[in-house]
C-alpha cells in the first residue's frame, strides 16, 4: 500500500504539473489573440490579465525578449527587468516553452513553492507565476483517499473470500456427513442443495446410492422375513454389505477430505479427484444392483420363463460382448462347437450365467491368451463350458468360489458374478462346476436339457 501511494504521489504530482504548463500555454494563446485584436494597453487586454491573475491565484506578465515588463495586471513594473532565472528566460528566447519551480517571497503568497512558466510568441514572451500549495493538498487528500479504498478493498475481498470459502466448504462438509452416515447404514441424511456444479452431481450421486442401498436392504429384509433365519441373514447381509462398501466410502470420504482442505496443486488435480470419487460411487451403485439380484435369486421366489433357446446365438451374442476388450488384450476369444443346438432354459437368466463365466474369464486370462467357448451334445443334455489359459485355482479357494463376495487373488470383481450364477443353474437343475484343466488353465460348465 505504501509503495502504491509513493507511485501515485509521484504520478500525480508530475501529471499536475504537466497539465498546469498545457493551460498556461493556453491562456498564453488567448492573450496573444486579445492583444492582436485590441492592443497591448488596451481596456480589454487589462481585464483579460485581470481575470488570468485571478483564476491561477498568482501573476502574469507580458515581456520583450529582454525581459522587460511590457504589461501586466499591475503597471508598477512596468519598463523593468523581472527577476526570472537566466538559463530558462533564454531557453525561452529561442522558442522553447519553459518552465520551472523556486521559493519566493511574492506579494500574494510568501515562502511558498512556486511554478514559473514561459510561452514564448513571435512578439512577446508570457510569464505566469502560480503556486504549488493546492496540488500538494490534492495529493494529500488523493493519498488519504486511496488508503480509505484499499483498506475498504481490502475488508470487501476478505468478506467475499470467507462467503467463497464457505459456498465451497459447506456442501463438501454434509457431502462427507452423507457418506459417513451410508457407511453407517443410516440412510436419513439427504442431498438437498440445487447446484448444478460438481459438488451438487456428486451429492445427487450419493442420493442415487444411498435410495438404491436403502431399496435394496429393505427389500432383502422383506424377503428374508418370510425365512426362519430372517435374523441371522440380516445380520450376514448388513456385515458383508457393510464390508464391501467400506473400501469405496473410504476413498469417498478421503477425496472428499482433500477437497474441503484443498490439498490439489491444480484445476485438472482437482477435477481428476471428483472423477476417482464418481468412479468409486459407480462401483458401489453396481454392487447394489448386483445384490439385489442375488437376494432375488436366493430368495428362491424367482419364477423362470423355460422355453427352447438357441444357445449357438445366445453365445454368440456374449462372445461379441466381450470382442473389444478381448482384441485389446490380444486374447483369443472363441467358440468350439455346433452352430444348430437349443436347450429348454430360460434365455434372460442363462445369459447372465454366460455374461459372468466370460467376465471371470476375462479377468483371469493373461495378455495373449485364450477363451474357448464349448458346446457338447451329451445324452439329452447340453454342456456348455467357458475355458481360459489363466492360473489354477488354489484346492481350498475351490471349496469357495461359489460364496458370495469371494474374490480369489487379485480379483477386479465385486465377487458376486459366480454367486449369481450358482444361484441361476441351481434354478435350471443344472448339473455345473469348476476344474483345473491339466496342462493349464480352468473351465467352468454347466448343462441343460435340450427337452422338457
Amino acid at each position: 500500500m505504501g509503495v502504491l501511494i509513493a507511485g501515485q504521489s509521484q504520478f500525480f504530482d508530475s501529471f499536475y504539473k504537466s497539465q498546469k504548463v498545457n493551460n498556461l500555454e493556453n491562456s498564453a494563446k488567448v492573450l496573444e489573440e486579445e492583444i492582436s485584436e485590441y492592443g497591448l494597453q488596451s481596456r480589454e487586454t487589462q481585464e483579460l490579465l485581470s481575470v488570468v491573475t485571478d483564476n491561477i491565484n498568482g501573476d502574469v506578465f507580458v515581456l520583450d525578449f529582454d525581459g522587460n515588463m511590457l504589461a501586466g495586471e499591475s503597471n508598477m513594473m512596468m519598463g523593468h527587468r523581472i527577476n526570472i532565472p537566466r538559463k530558462e528566460f533564454e531557453e525561452a528566447t529561442t522558442g522553447e516553452i519553459v518552465w520551472y519551480q523556486s521559493n519566493v517571497g511574492h506579494q500574494r503568497h510568501n515562502n511558498v513553492e512556486m511554478i514559473g512558466v514561459l510561452v514564448p510568441s513571435t512578439s512577446y514572451i508570457y510569464f505566469f507565476q502560480t503556486p504549488l500549495q493546492p496540488i500538494e493538498e490534492a495529493i494529500y487528500i488523493a493519498q488519504k483517499f486511496t488508503m480509505y479504498t484499499m483498506l475498504i478493498a481490502l475488508v470487501v475481498s476478505i468478506i467475499l473470500a470467507w462467503m467463497f470459502s464457505k459456498n465451497l466448504t459447506t456442501p463438501l462438509f454434509k457431502i462427507n456427513s452423507q457418506a459417513q452416515s451410508i457407511a453407517r447404514l443410516d440412510f436419513d441424511e439427504r442431498w438437498e442443495d440445487s447446484r448444478g456444479d460438481e459438488i451438487g452431481q456428486l451429492g445427487q450421486t450419493l442420493n442415487t446410492i444411498n435410495d438404491e442401498l436403502k431399496m435394496t436392504i429393505d427389500k432383502l429384509e422383506t424377503e428374508l422375513a418370510k425365512e426362519k433365519s430372517i435374523d441371522k441373514m440380516r445380520k450376514e447381509l448388513v456385515a458383508r454389505i457393510s464390508h464391501e462398501l467400506q473400501t469405496p466410502l473410504s476413498l469417498i470420504k478421503g477425496y472428499i477430505e482433500a477437497l474441503e482442505d484443498d490439498i490439489y496443486e491444480s484445476e485438472s488435480e482437482r477435477q481428476n479427484y471428483y472423477q476417482i470419487i464418481q468412479q468409486e460411487s459407480d462401483k458401489m451403485s453396481k454392487l447394489v444392483k448386483e445384490m439385489v439380484n442375488l437376494g432375488v435369486l436366493e430368495s428362491q421366489k424367482v419364477k423362470l420363463d423355460i422355453q427352447k433357446v438357441d444357445l449357438h446365438s445366445l453365445i454368440q451374442k456374449n462372445i461379441d460382448k466381450f470382442a473389444i476388450e478381448a482384441k485389446k488384450e490380444d486374447i483369443a476369444l472363441k467358440y468350439d462347437g455346433q452352430k444348430q443346438v437349443k436347450a429348454m432354459c430360460d434365455e434372460y437368466r442363462i445369459d447372465q450365467v454366460l455374461t459372468n463365466f466370460l467376465d471371470n474369464a476375462m479377468k483371469n486370462v493373461p495378455v495373449g491368451g485364450e477363451i474357448k467357448v464349448a458346446v457338447k451334445k451329451e445324452d439329452q443334455r447340453v454342456k456348455v463350458s467357458v475355458f481360459n489359459q489363466g492360473k489354477h485355482i488354489k484346492e481350498q479357494q475351490l471349496q469357495h468360489i461359489w460364496e458370495s463376495f469371494n474374490k480369489g487373488e487379485k480379483s477386479k470383481g465385486t465377487g458376486l458374478g459366480l454367486s449369481i450364477a450358482q444361484n441361476i443353474l441351481k434354478l435350471h437343475k443344472s448339473n455345473f462346476g469348476v476344474e483345473n484343466v491339466e496342462g493349464g488353465g480352468v473351465v467352468f460348465y454347466f448343462d441343460l436339457p435340450d427337452s422338457l
